[in-house]
């Protein structure tokens, strides 16, 4: 694979971007040592810790990886209503900003977006993880450059409620994955037709690229090498 610089159409943002005011982490206000902040993210892991605790990862709207630990989350129905912290809704947050660690206190979480759509059938939810996988595995902790990133999996996520072509709506989401990192197979970067297509559009894959099918493997394979080589 090689690096390459290409002008290509831009993912468009996400359907649920908020305005630039309000995707800027807010100080609520100073508790002790730790200040208090909100945010919304996409969660994107979940694991348990002990008894009663949660961590969990999660992208922002600039892009970074931010990690939690959601104390009592297990049994709390205050907080944590509802489900709330599991992988792949959209959720608003409050924390406090850990000094010493990347792990921070997780306060409470509300509902943003819950993409029910993609809840209601095995193959969605299955290929919703397969992104919320990929795109925690490319994102980087703490650092907020890759607004990108957050529109191509809320567009993503968005799209995979209703989409009628799985298959294209994956290829689609691979492809633009390996673009916003700057690497392509050589046998796809003269595929120019492709460089504009966004997730919005993957329905209409099959029509302009009958033998998109036939390229599959190729990003499916590239993506997994990338993934490995992290």
């Amino acid at each position: 694979m090689l690096m390459i610089k290409r002008d290509i159409k831009p993912e468009c943002s996400s359907s649920i971007r908020v305005s630039p005011e309000e995707a800027v982490k807010k100080i609520i206000f100073e508790e002790g040592l730790m200040a208090v902040y909100k945010d919304k993210v996409i969660l994107l892991k979940q694991n348990q810790f002990g008894e009663s605790d949660l961590i969990v990862r999660a992208l922002n709207q600039k892009g970074a990886l931010i990690s939690f630990i959601a104390k009592g989350a297990v049994n709390s129905r205050k907080r944590f209503i509802g489900g709330v912290l599991e992988p792949g809704h959209f959720i608003g947050v409050e924390y406090k900003l850990s000094r010493s660690s990347s792990l921070h206190f997780l306060r409470q979480a509300w509902f943003l977006k819950r993409f029910d759509g993609i809840r209601k059938n095995y193959d969605r939810l299955k290929m919703a993880l397969h992104f919320l996988f990929l795109v925690e595995k490319i994102g980087q902790e703490g650092v907020e450059d890759s607004p990108d990133l957050f529109n191509l999996l809320g567009n993503g996520l968005t799209a995979l409620e209703t989409s009628r072509s799985l298959s294209a709506l994956q290829f689609v989401f691979e492809f633009r994955l390996l673009l916003s990192q700057g690497i392509l197979p050589e046998e796809l970067q003269e595929k120019r037709q492709l460089f504009n297509i966004t997730i919005s559009e993957h329905e209409k894959l099959a029509q302009q690229i009958p033998a998109f099918s036939d390229l599959s493997s190729t990003v499916h394979t590239a993506v997994d090498h990338y993934i490995c080589g992290r």
